[in-house]
């Protein structure tokens, strides 16, 4: 069954399935990271594999480029809480944590550009 952001798409899952393990799954590219060919392709993410499993039905929010921080705050929070309280979910899957790292001006303060020359020591702050 595939992974689905849409709510009412996600509840006929449910009700052609009724014993299958409800999953919410929150996140970055992890989650989200798209098929080589859109449609067709092999399974990119852990969703798209887990959703292979006709005994899960997974409603995901995922989005690449997604931080922690985003999500866990301001409106991202608000839609998360309210997915919880007006929903039953067996699981909770969350990603995060890649982006607030290693994003673009994240990293900077822990690693140097390589020198010409140099070794990986001298990426070390």
């Amino acid at each position: 069954m595939p992974a689905t952001s849409d709510s009412r798409v996600f509840d006929d899952l449910v009700s052609q399935n009724p014993k299958a393990r409800k999953i919410l799954a929150e996140g970055d590219s992890w989650f989200a990271y798209p098929r080589q060919f859109i449609i067709a392709g092999p399974a990119a993410n852990i969703v798209d594999q887990l959703a292979r499993r006709k005994n899960l039905v997974i409603y995901s929010t995922a989005s690449n480029g997604d931080e922690a921080v985003a999500i866990l705050s301001g409106e991202q929070k608000f839609a998360l809480l309210k997915k919880l309280r007006h929903t039953h979910f067996d699981y909770l899957l969350f990603s995060g944590g890649g982006n607030d790292i290693v994003g673009r001006y994240d990293f900077d303060f822990l690693i140097r550009p390589k020198p010409a020359g140099g070794g990986w020591m001298d990426c070390i702050p």
